[in-house]
């Protein structure tokens, strides 16, 4: 005979075995659907990474022909959520940015349309003017006075001197040390005519030329215009500071 109860047992271990085989498979399932649920959800989204390569490229070959570029990017949350754009990433500077100071890069899709700024710090090097020795305050600059050296001119937000004729004739408003950057700061134009001195007043007229003596109403440096008095006629006039105490009028 057989033993009904070991059976009924046999039924029961397999009945055990085959529930437990199908949760297993059914987690699998579960497991490996919800996984590319996942996946499918991350690529529905831009990564923090990707703006940041489009926004470095950008910035790379806006610069790339004039100076040697570095660039870091600050904080971007990584859990920010843009959904992928179905076009070429646009990356911009903003429009109250400056050159080289940008503190921050645009990158924007137009499909889906959004736009996401990312904290930036731009170093820029560049062959600058610098001075060549130690300068003092009111130093009538020269060419012995420059040297050419490589800087970061991004420091600089009121530029740099890069032509030595644009700097040649400057006059030094701050003592400089050797090494130091040019910039429009430090330096003035030469002051050709003194308010208050004698000029001479040339009055021209096609290849006519006239010459007549005059007095300075106002400083001035080449190729300002200030205004003068005629001696003889005491007339007011504009004219253009040409030389030293010396201006022209175009009649």
């Amino acid at each position: 005979m057989y033993n009904n109860s070991l059976l009924q047992s046999g039924k029961a271990v397999t009945a055990r075995r085959l529930t437990v085989g199908s949760n297993l498979l059914t987690l699998a399932a579960i497991c490996c659907l919800f996984g590319l649920s996942l996946q499918a959800r991350a690529d529905a989204f831009e990564t923090p990474a990707r703006l940041m390569t489009v926004a470095k490229q950008y910035i790379l070959h806006a610069y790339a022909d004039k100076y040697d570029v570095s660039v870091d990017f600050g904080y971007l949350d990584q859990r920010l959520h843009l959904a992928s754009c179905r076009q070429a990433l646009e990356a911009f500077f903003p429009p109250t940015s400056q050159a080289l100071i940008a503190t921050s890069v645009g990158v924007r899709c137009a499909e889906p349309s959004w736009q996401v700024y990312i904290p930036v710090e731009i170093h820029a090097y560049s062959m600058v003017l610098t001075a060549s020795r130690p300068l003092a305050k009111d130093t009538l600059i020269t060419a012995d006075d420059i040297r050419l050296r490589k800087r970061e001119v991004s420091q600089f937000r009121s530029g740099v001197f890069e032509d030595k004729q644009q700097l040649i004739g400057m006059v030094l408003k701050r003592p400089l040390a050797e090494g130091s950057v040019f910039t429009p700061r430090e330096v003035t134009p030469r002051r050709l005519v003194q308010r208050g001195e004698p000029v001479i007043i040339m009055a021209e007229s096609g290849s006519m030329v006239v010459r007549v003596q005059g007095k300075a109403l106002m400083d001035g440096h080449r190729g300002q215009m200030i205004q003068v008095t005629n001696t003889r006629s005491g007339r007011k006039l504009m004219a253009e500071v040409i030389a030293a105490s010396t201006v022209r009028v175009k009649m």
